[in-house]
């Protein structure tokens, strides 16, 4: 057949771990450090911008984390350990908080799986599920002044605060008691029976009071205030440990076992019913999950439908006809039997929940959509492509809807797994899997507002954990490099503007406003650069770091044989890689891929977007070492004081090899954009004078 040539239209099928052979166009062995948009295309993640030393990591090593938002511009991430909470503004500020009551609910052997936090305006409920909820041991008051068959059988005229017991029937069932307050008779509560809830067994709150000022105090629960224990009893948590926490329907619910269990509406600290003669709608919810194995729930997840149930092996939806949840209307059925591990929290993600399922070595990712109240979701393991790819030691899943992402990670592993599914006009245009490889082992990830926070335990001389962001947006917002109309976000870690730095002879030391990260300068690759800033020039030229150390003036980065002291701020950071493994290349007619044929390539030719260096590496497959092949954006093609990028370009990288016989990786440790958009190769392909079918 001869000379052929064709054309790979993007890189946005992300990671797949099948066969090349079954690979569909645009998938890849390995992508990492990667952002996958179909507006731009395949490129190089931002880099993470630090914040603040949060303090030592011995003091945070078993704590658990969370977030809490309280307005647009108002973003908080903390920390619950040693009987205490720790929280820090998404701009690095300390947070006060004040103690007012019940700090010794903070107590768990283990804080990380032992609390759950969920949020509404400007309080944040916070569970210990090591505690048990107990009955108020305070009784109520008063005195039973008699027993009467019905109301009409009430004396007219008796003493104020007499208490009557009304039996209305044989069954107890209906039984009421009646409190005359000098005119008329109330409803009220059997004298000499618990009056309610012991406060501090139950979810405590923590109360913005002001910015960056909180309260944490115990609750007050509503009292029981008519019936006895068989008309108005203890809601099913009592006596049993909470193991959720969430808000549906203007009510606050918790899971109990196999019970859920929601407050009367608006009234968040109401678990006990109006009136023991009659239940109204705004009465609480209080119902069982019935099922043929025992179940527990471990998450409650509220959807447009109703309320998803999650227990390992089982999942149910909590609904109603009415689209009102009420002690009437709600009803609870079983929708599906998957294994859920129980220690990671489902999430949302758009109209879709996502869940996770582990094996003794990876992780299986599950994304659940359902169909309405009488319907079975569908589930499809979106995991399936990348399967034995995503490790067992995810621990929490984070989803930005507005960015149409799922993100997986473990406090044991500096990588962050990423799915990113992306539906237009009905279409799924983005269903794709990539990876972030992070400065450090990552504790905390939360999204918010195009930026995505994470803290990161750092290897240091004294390892202590830090507080980062990334902004997904590339539209650069803060630190910016470049001028005119090329403006980026800096494609390194760790980074953080600095104005000191002093002289060295003929060298430059700038100083850094964090610990220095142990290990080599070739393992590490600290980075200086120069940012867009009033009174910089030669923006966007970085210098290689040739040595670190330690002062009276502090830690410090040193580039030798510059002066950089006239510059009016720099950046500094560690530069990761960006690292890309493309599959084997095949002949293909449509859907079909000719693996019989002989097929040598000749040279690929990668479309690239906005980018700066690129390493185009060609390895024999018998192999490791890769030769390296380097393309850089032309000299005199650029504008002088800005980055050297190019807005589009075509990499030529030749090859020479048979398909077989090559592996390719694409990688670039530069702080400058990398953007992937296509790739075509070239060759000779020989059908080996077969007939293709």
């Amino acid at each position: 057949m001869g000379a052929v040539s064709q054309l790979v239209p993007n890189f946005l099928g992300g990671v797949s771990t099948r066969p090349d052979t079954q690979k569909a166009a645009g998938e890849v062995r390995e992508a990492t450090n990667v952002y996958l948009d179909p507006t731009f295309g395949l490129t190089k993640r931002s880099g993470f911008k630090f914040i603040k030393k949060l303090g030592n990591a011995s003091s945070f090593t078993d704590a658990h984390w969370f977030s809490f938002k309280v307005d647009t511009d108002e973003f908080y991430i903390g920390a619950i350990v040693n009987q205490a909470i720790y929280l820090w503004n998404s701009d690095g500020t300390v947070c006060t908080i004040t103690y007012s009551t019940g700090v010794a609910y903070l107590n768990a052997t283990i804080e990380k799986n032992n609390f759950v936090t969920t949020y509404r305006d400007d309080k944040l409920y916070i569970l210990n599920k090591t505690k048990t909820v107990l009955e108020s041991s305070t009784n109520t008051t008063g005195t039973l002044t008699g027993t009467v068959q019905s109301f009409a059988n009430l004396p007219s005229s008796p003493a104020t605060n007499s208490i009557y017991h009304v039996i209305n029937s044989a069954v107890a069932e209906d039984d009421a008691y009646f409190k005359y307050d000098g005119t008329v008779y109330n409803e009220t509560v059997k004298p000499g029976i618990s009056d309610g809830l012991t406060d501090f067994t139950m979810p405590h709150t923590l109360t913005r009071t002001a910015k960056n000022t909180f309260t944490f105090a115990r609750v007050t629960y509503t009292d029981r205030t008519a019936g006895d224990n068989t008309t108005n009893p203890q809601p099913s948590f009592v006596g049993q440990k909470i193991t959720d926490i969430f808000f549906h329907n203007n009510r606050f619910g918790v899971i109990s076992k196999d019970n859920v269990i929601m407050s009367q509406p608006n009234q968040f600290e109401n678990f006990y019913g109006r009136s023991a003669l009659t239940t109204t709608e705004s009465d609480p919810i209080d119902l069982n999950c019935s099922s043929v194995t025992s179940v527990v729930l471990n998450n409650a997840i509220p959807i447009t439908q109703g309320l998803l149930l999650f227990s390992e092996e089982e999942q149910f939806i909590m609904f109603s006809d009415t689209g009102l949840l009420t002690p009437s209307t709600a009803t609870i059925k079983s929708i599906s039997n998957f294994f859920v591990e129980k220690n990671v929290r489902p999430v949302r993600m758009g109209t879709s929940t996502i869940f996770l399922s582990k094996t003794p070595s990876y992780s299986r990712v599950f994304f659940m959509e359902t169909q309405g109240a009488n319907a079975n979701p569908n589930v499809t393991d979106v995991g399936k492509k990348v399967a034995e790819w995503i490790p067992d030691t995810m621990t929490n899943i984070v989803s930005d809807s507005r960015n149409f992402y799922a993100a997986f990670y473990g406090p044991t592993t500096e990588y962050i797994y990423f799915f990113r599914r992306y539906v237009e006009n009905g279409q799924v245009a983005l269903s794709s899997w990539f990876n972030w490889e992070c400065l450090g082992n990552v504790h905390f990830m939360a999204a918010d507002n195009d930026k995505i926070f994470t803290v990161n335990l750092l290897d240091a001389s004294t390892d202590y954990m830090c507080l980062m962001s990334n902004n997904l947006n590339e539209v650069a917002t803060e630190t910016q490099v470049g001028s005119q109309d090329q403006v980026i976000n800096p494609r390194v870690d760790l980074y953080a503007e600095t104005t000191n730095n002093a002289l060295n002879g003929s060298h430059t030391k700038v100083y850094v406003p964090f610990d220095l990260l142990s290990g080599s300068i070739a393992n590490t690759k600290p980075l200086v650069l120069i940012p867009s800033d009033t009174g910089n020039t030669s923006t966007g030229t970085f210098y290689n770091v040739t040595s670190v150390g330690t002062d009276a003036t502090g830690q410090f980065f040193q580039v030798d044989n510059i002066d950089l002291t006239s510059q009016a701020k720099l950046l500094v950071g560690y530069k990761y890689d960006l690292l890309v493994d493309l599959p084997t290349f095949y002949y293909r007619t449509g859907a079909n891929v000719d693996v019989t044929a002989h097929l040598n390539i000749a040279r690929l030719k990668v479309i690239m977007g906005l980018t700066g260096r690129a390493d185009f590496n060609i390895s024999h497959t018998q192999g490791e070492q890769f030769n390296n092949t380097q393309v850089v954006a032309t000299s005199n093609f650029y504008i002088a004081d800005t980055p050297t990028t190019v807005n589009t370009t075509v990499f030529t990288v030749p090859v020479h090899q048979r398909n077989t016989l090559f592996k390719t990786r694409i990688q670039s440790d530069s702080p400058l954009p990398i953007t992937m958009q296509a790739l075509s190769w070239e060759g000779n392909y020989t059908p080996k004078y077969y007939v293709r079918g």
